[in-house]
């Protein structure tokens, strides 16, 4: 038989919780502590994971999820129909600046393509006449121009085949500077841009391939999973290595700055340790709460015992604690969302102004009501599994044994003479074992929560971040060496050159790389049943010891012996030889076999 006595349970529910007003605080007070240790974590790591990305992003230079490289026109009429493709935009790319020092490339970019580039201190507009250009301010000064609004510039360039460096003409023309911008890395080896307008691109004779497809998809998550699906609807087949493509060939790229993207750069591995810190903050928030509502029920043991003897069911009873629960936690929730929110952006702001590594982003209004849904629901998922054995507890105690319950139970007699508060103190917390465990835990934990984000936050260390990627303090070489790629041995750096480096005061240590040449352009290298198209490299033991090994073991003796080779890891996935395979390596008819 079902009764209505919903609202009754409800009143009951309020009136328990207002006649014992100091426990009740406790309670609103522990959840709202609870709601604000969420909040203010989820603030910090979706704030830190956003700037991660947007740092990322200004290396990349844009914002689009991917890319769809070497097509036509007629490619971008196919694949922009695609149900996956939100938004897109078109660069056309036309050549290199013909200047051996400055490095920039030339290109056309539409309007939807300058809102997704990250660039900095627009001035003036993008090219719209036949003889704008639209310019980056570092490269019109370092080819001798002051950079203004409406100066004359004159440009040399090669068109180029895309991709490949051949260079199919060299011109020379002169300009209108329209606009200027800053790249947001300030670094001397970046490559600049140059921006043309379409009218003036359309009158030169460019591969029709030369296009790259930017897209928005409709999320980050598993871009390139996206792009191929995309790829293969539409009748193209993804090939890695750029070169002749055939007509339904193209190449996608995928913007690893965003952290799902489905690209090398996240690992699941690095998931696993922010995982394993939100189980422990639910753990904490479990253990502290259980405990109060723990001491509610014993306390409230002999009422819930006179509410069993006048009929009260064992859902029924349930129902009562979890509403009590829920009617704490409401108001506990709503103050701890706006109290986390507010801490978690000093905390921010604390990181970011100590830490060049990190960039200064604003939690936006779709970031934070994100932050708060998680904390809302990571706080009632807590506070549930809190009540739930105190409530089980509750709705098993029968009316008579809860007359009688106390939560002490005394099992030996203890005489002493001497008595002290010390002792009695010692006997009522040893009491009850598995409420002095959780308690010691609860404290424990928290401990080790504020210490993992101040470890966290402070030890962002800036030379430890680009330890992967530059193993020394300079790079020196040829202007082209940081262009593209070295053409032949009069790239070289000469060796008098090298000699006045290492004498120079300061100068600790280093070593070279010596070219030999790339697969595609020099006919006369082949690997023998090749599996890549390598580029040959000489390598001093300086750069050998910086080297990460990922397999295999480096054995000097053997390696200076000359019969064995160090083969570099793909970005996408490990290469196809392991340690131990053999190689043949014909270069003009003289075949070596080597070991790696």
């Amino acid at each position: 038989m079902k009764v209505k006595n919903k609202a009754y349970i409800r009143r009951l529910a309020k009136n328990i919780l207002n006649a014992n007003k100091s426990r009740r605080n406790i309670l609103l007070l522990a959840i709202a502590l609870t709601s604000i240790l969420f909040t203010s974590l989820f603030s910090v790591a979706l704030g830190l994971g956003k700037s991660m990305e947007t740092q990322t992003m200004k290396t990349v230079g844009t914002i689009s999820h991917g890319s769809f490289k070497d097509i036509s026109d007629e490619d971008i009429e196919i694949l922009t129909q695609d149900k996956d493709i939100k938004d897109f935009s078109v660069r056309e790319k036309v050549g290199i600046l013909d200047d051996e020092k400055v490095m920039a490339e030339l290109s056309y970019m539409d309007k939807k393509g300058f809102e997704w580039s990250l660039i900095e201190k627009v001035k003036g507009k993008f090219p719209e006449k036949e003889n704008d250009v639209f310019i980056d301010l570092a490269t019109a000064k370092k080819l001798g121009y002051k950079g203004e609004i409406g100066e004359e510039i004159e440009i040399p360039y090669s068109i180029e085949k895309p991709y490949t460096g051949e260079i199919i003409e060299k011109k020379s023309d002169k300009f209108i500077i329209s606009g200027t911008f800053q790249n947001p890395i300030d670094s001397n080896v970046g490559v600049g841009q140059i921006y043309l307008s379409k009218a003036y691109v359309d009158k030169l004779s460019i591969p029709k391939n030369n296009k790259d497809l930017e897209v928005m998809l409709k999320n980050s998550f598993m871009i390139r999973d996206k792009l191929l699906k995309i790829a293969e609807r539409n009748g193209y087949k993804v090939v890695d290595d750029p070169g002749n493509l055939s007509d339904k060939e193209i190449r996608i790229g995928v913007n690893f700055a965003y952290l799902l993207s489905g690209d090398s750069s996240f690992d699941f591995k690095t998931f696993l340790p922010f995982l394993a810190f939100l189980i422990l903050v639910i753990v904490a928030g479990y253990l502290i709460i259980n405990n109060i509502f723990k001491i509610s029920v014993n306390e409230d043991i002999k009422l819930l015992g006179l509410l069993k003897t006048i009929g009260m069911t064992k859902p029924q009873i349930k129902r009562l604690i979890h509403l009590e629960s829920l009617a704490v936690a409401l108001p506990s929730i709503i103050i701890g969302d706006i109290v986390g929110i507010s801490i978690g952006k000093i905390i921010l702001n604390k990181i970011f102004a100590s830490n060049e590594m990190l960039t200064d982003v604003k939690l936006s209004l779709t970031v934070m009501v994100l932050i708060i849904l998680f904390s809302i629901a990571f706080t009632l998922l807590t506070v549930f599994l809190s009540v739930m054995r105190p409530a089980r507890f509750a709705a098993k105690v029968s009316p008579i044994d809860a007359s009688r319950y106390n939560e002490i139970q005394i099992k030996n007699k203890y005489k002493s003479e001497d008595i002290s508060l010390g002792k009695l103190a010692r006997r009522q917390v040893f009491s009850n074992k598995f409420r002095f465990i959780s308690i010691v835990l609860s404290i424990s934990l928290s401990a080790v929560i504020l210490n993992s984000v101040l470890t966290y936050t402070g030890n962002i260390d800036l030379e430890k971040g680009i330890s992967d990627v530059i193993a020394t303090d300079y790079n020196i070489a040829s202007p082209k060496y940081f262009r593209y790629m070295y053409l032949g041995s009069e790239e070289e750096i000469d060796r008098k050159f090298i000699d006045e480096i290492e004498n120079y005061k300061g100068f600790k240590s280093g070593g070279a790389l010596y070219y030999y040449g790339y697969e595609y352009d020099y006919p006369d290298i082949k690997i023998e049943d090749n599996k890549v198209a390598p580029i040959l490299l000489g390598i001093d033991d300086y750069l050998i010891n910086k080297q990460k090994f990922i397999d295999g073991e480096f054995d000097k003796e053997k390696w200076q012996t000359g019969n064995y080779v160090i083969i570099g890891e793909k970005i996408k996935n490990n290469s196809d030889y392991k340690a131990g395979d053999k190689i043949k390596i014909n270069v003009k008819n003289k075949v070596k076999e080597v070991q790696v």
